[in-house]
Formats: C-alpha cells, structure tokens, sequence
C-alpha cells in the first residue's frame, strides 16, 4: 500500500475541520507596529480595525503572529481586540479635494468638512504601462525664466528640486503653483516632515494669490506617525490620476 493509500485510508472518516480567526489580540506594541496573533484569514497591506475604531495596515505575516502598522502608536495597546475587514486602504480622489488640506487617507486638516467624494482608489496598485503613458508635449510656464529658459519642463515630466537647507526650494515650488493660476493645471503640494507652521506659511501663500483652489495639499508633518510619512508620496500619486480622471470626464 502506498503513502497517499494509507493516508487516505486512516483520514476517509476524519472530519477535517480548518480553524479561521478574522480577529486577534495585540501581544505588542513598539516603534510604530502592533503584533497580534489570530487574524489568519488576513493578507498583506490589509486594513484592520482596532476595538477602539482606529485603523491599521498589515506589513508583515509570521506563522503565529501579524504585524500591524499604526498611525498613531497611540492607537493599539496590548490586550486589545483587532478585527480584519478584508478591505485594502483606499484614499478619496476627485475634484472636491482642490482647496483643501487632508491627511494621507483623505482626512481634512484645515478645520473644515469631511471630504465629499464618491470616488476612490487602493492606496496600492500596479503602475499604468509605458505604452499608455502620453509623450511629454505641452510645456507648463513655470513663471521662472532661468527654469523655462535653460531646463524647461513638460506636463507629465518629473523634475527634482534638489538644494541644501533654506536655500528657497519651497520658494521655487509655491512660485510655480502661484504661476499656474488660471490655466488648466492642477498642483498636489506634499508636506513631509515639515513644521506645521511652515505647512501653514505655504497655504496662506496660496490663498493669497488665489491659486487654492487649484491646490491639493497633503500634509504629513513632523509630528505625525512615521507611517502617514511613509504614505504621504502614495496619496500624491493617487491624486495626480484621480484629479486627471476627473478633469478628462
């Protein structure tokens, strides 16, 4: 008789019954991450939910244990109850975020009403192919005649400004937004690890010249959660696609 005879054999009137959690307990907490055990239904880069209501992300799946990352280390502690959602963290798009300062889950900053918008994207997605990427044709006036002379730049292209400390790179990109007031561009200004004072030196910038309206601002200061830092360049992404959705409809 062979192995998987015998296997069969001795296992043909055993109910096999498999054990599934979608909820654990945090054993954990440290440097920005909850381990909890349980939660073996759930994937990597899952939202999961916390007993108090607070979200986190999957980053990392152990044979015992699951590592959560947290937006607040606040927001976890040992002994709690985490649930699994089977949802991928989304982020809110469309036109209704021009004007306003969010978070890098869409959250408003500046004190006003939650976003209104239907539309969203998963934080996480593949990038479009080469072949469907449009060439870099029309240029966009920066207003700066040094940069629009010597290195003039297109729509769709990328440019780094590279520069020490206070040497006026945040100067050079509020100029080109401020530029771009009444024509038919749209700006996604991200703040990383900045002071909330400057973030808000930067919007009454905008505000000024009447350009906010054109303007996205996505803040991730230096007193948030290295994980909303970490996000901060995604949620950019996802609006530059999403405000293009919207302005092609």
């Amino acid at each position: 008789m062979s192995i998987i005879d015998e296997f069969d054999r001795r296992t043909r009137h055993t109910p096999f019954i498999a054990k599934t959690y979608t909820s654990g307990h945090v054993l954990r907490v440290g440097d920005g991450i909850a381990w909890a055990d349980g939660l073996s239904m759930v994937g990597y880069w899952e939202v999961v939910k916390f007993e108090n209501g607070k979200i986190g992300i999957v980053s990392e799946l152990t044979q015992r244990e699951v590592g959560i990352l947290l937006l607040d280390e606040q927001d976890a502690k040992v002994g709690m109850t985490v649930y699994g959602t089977g949802r991928e963290p989304e982020v809110p798009v469309g036109e209704s975020l021009l004007g306003r300062v969010i978070d890098p889950f869409g959250n408003p900053l500046d004190g006003g009403a939650p976003v209104a918008t239907s539309e969203y994207l998963p934080m996480e997605r593949p990038a479009p192919p080469i072949s469907w990427r449009a060439k870099v044709e029309e240029p966009v006036e920066t207003g700066i005649y040094a940069i629009d002379l010597l290195v003039p730049i297109g729509h769709g292209q990328r440019e780094l400004i590279l520069g020490d400390r206070a040497t006026g790179k945040t100067t050079v990109a509020t100029d080109i937004l401020i530029n771009q007031k009444g024509k038919d561009v749209i700006g996604v200004y991200v703040s990383i690890g900045q002071k909330e004072s400057d973030i808000s030196s930067v919007v009454e910038t905008l505000t000024e010249h009447g350009v906010i309206n054109q303007v996205v601002v996505v803040a991730a200061p230096a007193a948030s959660s290295p994980v909303l830092r970490f996000l901060a360049p995604m949620q950019a992404h996802l609006l530059e696609n999403g405000l293009c959705t919207a302005e092609k409809k």
